[in-house]
């Protein structure tokens, strides 16, 4: 379970650092984003099982979401101000979401499928890392 919340987490963090429009905007659409995200979560997990499709689903989603991510961390790197911006309009937006996350976190945890999903989600989140390292090279 705390793996899960440490992805959203992960989430929730790259998406402090994502973008198009300015900071405030860019805040906005980012935690658009990850509401729908842990609403599909929410949705899986509504019978008990997650099953192979809404695992690919999930983790589909998950890493369209860190690319986004990524690239608007990028857009934001060299402009300090935008990106503290960025950053406290991303904390403000999520002040009261983390019980809705911790609530979906422990939803899923009690699923069906919940260890597979687990792997598979940290299975995508290294091979994105690694990707990138040799991107950088």
């Amino acid at each position: 379970m705390k793996k899960i919340a440490v992805l959203l987490s992960l989430v929730a963090f790259v998406f402090a650092f994502s973008s198009c429009g300015g900071p405030k905007a860019d805040a906005k659409n980012l935690i658009k984003k990850q509401e729908a995200f842990v609403k599909m979560q929410e949705k899986a997990a509504d019978d008990g099982k997650i099953d192979d499709a809404e695992i690919d689903k999930i983790v589909k989603a998950f890493k369209e979401t860190m690319k986004e991510s990524e690239e608007i961390m990028k857009k934001y790197e060299e402009d300090e101000e935008a990106s503290k911006e960025l950053s406290t309009e991303i904390e403000a937006l999520t002040e009261n979401m983390e019980d809705e996350y911790g609530a979906v976190e422990e939803k899923l945890a009690e699923c069906e499928g919940y260890d597979k999903l687990q792997e598979k989600m940290f299975e995508a989140l290294f091979s994105d890392m690694e990707e990138g390292e040799e991107g950088e090279e």
